[in-house]
């Protein structure tokens, strides 16, 4: 799963591969148990992939100001993890992740995000 692997420090280089599908989610604002996260707000962005090249999907929650990915969440069949990036460092001229760590499940952010999308539209 997630937390094995080095696939999370490398993902945000791999959204342009062939098999990659993006899709936008809802923005976030609030990342349960992290207060300091997606300030002024994160755009969602889901990632899957064609059949033939993965079957986890992931979703990364980019900072809108800094563009710089804040949460990173997968899905696969055995489960969710998701993973947050506290701070970046340059090398090579890439950014990196300066450290990742465990942060709350993934359904905590999906069920806050439908709840604003929900009242976004509820009749006044």
């Amino acid at each position: 799963m997630l937390l094995n692997t080095a696939y999370p420090v490398m993902i945000v280089y791999k959204l342009r591969d062939p098999g990659v599908k993006l899709a936008s989610g809802d923005d976030v604002n609030v990342v349960p148990g992290a207060d300091d996260l997606c300030k002024p707000s994160c755009n969602t962005v889901k990632v899957s992939f064609d059949p033939s090249v993965g079957t986890d999907s992931w979703q990364i929650e980019f900072n809108s100001a800094s563009h710089l990915p804040e949460v990173i969440l997968q899905q696969t069949a055995k489960g969710q993890a998701a993973l947050r990036v506290d701070g970046w460092i340059d090398a090579a001229g890439l950014k990196w992740p300066a450290k990742l760590s465990g942060a709350q499940a993934a359904a905590s952010l999906r069920r806050r995000a439908t709840r604003r999308k929900r009242a976004a539209v509820a009749p006044g």
